[in-house]
């Protein structure tokens, strides 16, 4: 009887009858068959009938620990596993059928449903032409319950179609193992959220590229692979990246299913009530960290707005957190270099044009080119188009909006005003200093000039824009005005100096206000014990009647901090701007904007400009040095 019930009267198999148990409500004999070869079970598999009369049977694959599942993976890696998922194949369904139609159907989370136009499972389903509509019902751990429901919802009339549902086992995806496990142990065994799957041959295995299970003592080991799970992405779910890789179509699109996605958008967190200077630098602290993350897996995101990062709160022991998410990576840059790829196809996506309602940047605008004949758009090159420094510029774009709740479109307006430079963002910008400075000058002047250095060069062409670490390190420095700066003097007792002559040329002039301005702080700073500048061996100095650098080491203590100084002059506007770089001990510059002054009363403003300068390095100081 068991032999016509599986159609294998010709082959020989051994039969193991079991206690009887319930099944689906029902008193049911199970019986157990081996077979000498796997051919035979895919045979069955594929043709078995499972219903004879009025008695109806329910026949699967049994996997037990000792035998090892019947596919190979696409490193040539055998695998065995102790526990297997489960996932219902549907078919026999309208081509245009959706996940909420089979969600109220099956009563499974529409996550865990995946529709067809394609997904990995239907590689050993499908035939080259079959273009019917097909569905996978995913993450059933037990087989029991996935044979039960299959046989509950097949034949469910679904729109003129009584669908056709079968168990099938779920394949493995390689970004899902575990990677400790894969080295030989595992802390979090049972707890670990992703799967532990153990290699036919786990201490003899020599494939380099096998991230299965193995023992300590295994000798060779796996390459090393960038596939750790990021914080503040969306859990990958499902995605045809395995098809596009053999595809030469180039037209198929990349697509991904995730997890759903906790809390609100930072436009609706934003919309609800009016957030604190503070709760703002927070936040963008949080997206630098989020997207450093990113750039370290060789992406960059591109579409940095509003409505693509999610915020969410959780409790700890430290108390309320908060956490970002980032969703749409439909116009994000994968850097290819970094890739071990065999199919370009799939990452030909980055020559269109690019744009959003939120903020356009420069690197994808475009120029017009007036010649009396034909206007000529100009595109940037790739390279810029692909840069990291575009998720700083909106990181910028997305700080300028938090302040004053209004999108910054463009890098420049009609009027060619940067988005910060118009009247009535300068008010939004100066209210909210107002509030965090709490009526102390100097902590309002200095938050002044650093929100205004941020904008000024997040606003700019791609060669101003931010590197990321130094973007940080400005967002570092405001933090510490904010928490620590307090009701300072900003009247140090200055050396009398004699300026040099207007009669001398611009250059010995201002280099002579820069040197007199170091002097100056070395000897009137008393917020270190030991302070000094190098000897004149490391004084170097370069520039013109436009731009003047000069590079010196401060000595404090043991420590040596490479300096800059620069003086920047507007010749149409008469005004000066003096900048202070310093490099610390990672090698980032930070920048220190010392303010804009009138070139014909800069020596009048000597006392304050040297006390600025003082204000600013002990804030760096106090940020980036002391412990």
């Amino acid at each position: 009887m068991i032999a016509q019930k599986l159609g294998t009267n010709k082959i020989q198999f051994r039969v193991s009858l079991n206690e009887p148990n319930f099944t689906h409500g029902r008193k049911s004999q199970c019986a157990t068959v081996e077979f000498s070869n796997g051919d035979y079970v895919n045979t069955v598999m594929e043709s078995r009938n499972t219903s004879t009369s009025s008695n109806s049977s329910i026949i699967s694959r049994k996997l037990p620990t000792s035998i090892y599942l019947s596919h190979q993976t696409t490193r040539g890696t055998i695998i065995s596993s102790d526990v297997v998922n489960y996932c219902i194949h549907v078919t026999n369904m309208p081509k245009d059928v959706n996940s909420e139609e089979l969600s109220m159907i099956f009563k499974i989370d529409i996550t865990n449903i995946l529709v067809r136009p394609y997904n990995e499972l239907n590689q050993h389903l499908v035939e080259n032409n079959r273009v019917q509509a097909e569905a996978w019902i995913n993450e059933i751990n037990n087989e029991c319950f996935a044979q039960k429901l299959a046989t509950e919802k097949n034949g469910s009339f679904l729109r003129g179609c009584n669908i056709h549902c079968e168990v099938i086992c779920f394949p493995v995806k390689i970004f899902e193992l575990c990677e400790y496990f894969e080295k030989g142990i595992c802390r979090k065994s049972i707890g670990c959220e992703n799967k532990h799957i153990r290699c036919v041959e786990p201490l003899q295995c020599e494939n380099t590229q096998c991230w299965y299970g193995h023992n300590l003592q295994r000798r060779r080991k796996s390459e090393r692979r960038s596939r750790s799970k990021l914080g503040g992405i969306p859990k990958l779910i499902h995605c045809n990246h395995d098809e596009l890789e053999d595809s030469l179509n180039i037209t198929t699109k990349l697509w991904i299913l995730t997890e759903t996605i906790q809390g609100i958008t930072l436009a609706e967190y934003f919309a609800k009530k009016e957030r604190t200077f503070s709760d703002i630098i927070h936040i963008i602290l949080l997206l630098i960290d989020l997207v450093k993350e990113i750039h370290n897996k060789n992406i960059v995101h591109r579409n940095l707005t509003p409505k693509n990062i999610f915020i969410h709160n959780s409790n700890s022991i430290d108390g309320v957190k908060l956490h970002l998410t980032l969703i749409d990576f439909d116009l994000a840059h994968i850097n290819e270099k970094h890739l071990n790829k065999t199919n370009p196809n799939i990452w030909s996506r980055d020559n269109k044009q690019m744009k959003n309602d939120f903020y356009e940047v420069p690197q994808f605008e475009v120029e017009l080119l007036n010649n009396n004949d034909i206007d000529y758009e100009i595109q940037q090159v790739d390279s810029a188009r692909q840069s990291a420094l575009i998720d700083t510029t909106l990181i910028c774009a997305l700080l300028f909006w938090m302040i004053t709740l209004k999108e910054p479109k463009n890098s420049r307006d009609l009027n060619g005003k940067a988005p910060h430079e118009t009247d009535q963002s300068i008010k939004f910008i100066e209210h909210a200093l107002e509030k965090v400075a709490n009526r102390n000058s100097g902590k309002f002047h200095s938050l002044r000039r650093h929100l205004t250095l941020i904008f000024d060069r997040g606003f700019g062409k791609s060669q101003q824009q931010w590197p990321i670490n130094q973007l940080e390190g400005q967002i570092l420095l405001i933090c510490e005005l904010i928490t620590s700066m307090k009701h300072q003097d900003d009247s140090s007792q200055m050396l009398p100096t004699i300026p040099i002559p207007s009669s001398e040329p611009l250059f010995i002039r201002l280099a002579s206000f820069i040197n007199r301005v170091k002097h100056s702080f070395v000897h009137c700073c008393t917020y270190f014990d030991s302070i000094c500048w190098s000897s004149n061996e490391n004084n170097r100095w370069s520039g013109n009647n436009q731009i003047i650098d000069n590079y010196d080491i401060l000595i404090i203590g043991e420590r040596r901090l490479p300096i800059k100084f620069q003086i920047i002059r507007y010749e149409n506007i008469d005004m000066l701007k003096l900048n202070v770089e310093i490099k610390n001990d990672d090698m980032t510059i930070i920048e220190l904007p010392c303010g804009y002054w009138k070139e014909d009363d800069i020596e009048n403003q000597y006392e304050t400009i040297t006390n600025t300068f003082i204000l600013e390095f002990i804030n760096f100081y106090n940020t980036f040095i002391e412990e």
